[in-house]
């Protein structure tokens, strides 16, 4: 099917790198004869379509340590382009809230429209480790629980560097569970 939906466009292919080698070998030879065989049918199939792969390991290494097939290396390593860790660009953090913002904003049909200053700042402050995704997923979180129109710092369900020093009362601590609790049963409900 995915072969189908790309004829004439373009195939992303997410996480190249953690492909079983048994689909390696036929991804191999459809890049190579152009061609496929649906399954359950006897008739083969031109396809043409452009060919994105995207991954977080590194492919050389996954190449050395016989992960990657050396022929399906070569034949997807045209252009590289590294995107760096959403850590290293957090410049790219407001514009990124703003588009998951009016995204699940519109989803949700919820009336937030803004992101305060102070939640940008821990926002920006944030090492990200789960990248875009923990962003998107955290501004989402926050659409969902905000109050208001604007994301607040408790919408965020972050703590900065000072607000971890502090101790939360049994009390801050239920209220805080049972936000998350709700918001997630929001979010799964959609």
């Amino acid at each position: 099917g995915i072969f189908a939906a790309a004829e004439g466009g373009t195939l992303l292919l997410d996480e190249i790198g953690e492909m079983p080698p048994y689909l390696q070998t036929k991804l191999l030879r459809v890049l190579q004869e152009r061609e496929y065989r649906p399954i359950g049918s006897a008739r083969i199939v031109r396809v043409d379509f452009r060919l994105i792969c995207a991954t977080n390991i590194a492919l050389d290494a996954a190449l050395r340590d016989g992960k990657l097939r050396e022929d399906l290396y070569f034949r997807i390593n045209t252009i590289t382009l590294r995107v760096p860790p959403l850590r290293e660009r957090t410049e790219d953090i407001p514009l990124l809230c703003e588009h998951f913002l009016e995204k699940y904003r519109n989803r949700h049909g919820r009336n937030v429209k803004s992101i305060a200053p102070a939640a940008y700042h821990v926002l920006i402050r944030h090492r990200w480790p789960g990248n875009v995704r923990e962003l998107e997923n955290r501004v989402k979180r926050a659409v969902v629980a905000a109050q208001g129109s604007s994301i607040g710092l408790r919408d965020l369900d972050l703590v900065s560097g000072e607000e971890s020093a502090s101790i939360m009362t049994l009390k801050q601590s239920r209220d805080k569970a049972e936000r998350h609790a709700v918001t997630q049963a929001m979010i799964e409900s959609q």
